[in-house]
């Protein structure tokens, strides 16, 4: 009995890790979350040694919860959709991971600036 309670328990911690890693969680630890709006502005970074993967490059001024306002550069491997909204995850100066947001989503500082209430 003792054993089958172990690997229950084994099993639960494991997939609570592996569920973790899956959403960006561990990724995104100790980061920031900046919102963005998308724009036509990018540049074109792909090289001949990315192997055969389109890079681009995207600059643009991202804003916390609060409003404070912050110059985001993240790379990607396709082009953006412009005019959509992204929750960028940033750690010092360094862009983790980022994700398509729904107007609704965005603190009211942010829809503030974009103009959204």
């Amino acid at each position: 009995m003792k054993k089958l309670i172990g690997i229950i328990v084994s099993i639960i911690i494991v997939g609570g890790v592996l569920l973790l890693v899956s959403s960006n969680g561990i990724i995104n630890l100790g980061s920031t979350k900046y919102y963005v709006k998308t724009v036509s502005k990018y540049k074109d970074i792909t090289s001949e040694n990315s192997g055969g993967y389109n890079t681009y490059e995207y600059k643009i001024n991202g804003y916390d919860k609060d409003g404070n306002e912050k110059l985001i550069t993240f790379i990607t491997s396709k082009i953006l959709k412009v005019d959509r909204y992204l929750k960028v995850y940033v750690k010092g100066e360094k862009t983790k991971s980022y994700e398509e947001v729904e107007i609704k989503e965005l603190p009211d500082k942010v829809k503030e600036i974009y103009k959204l209430n």
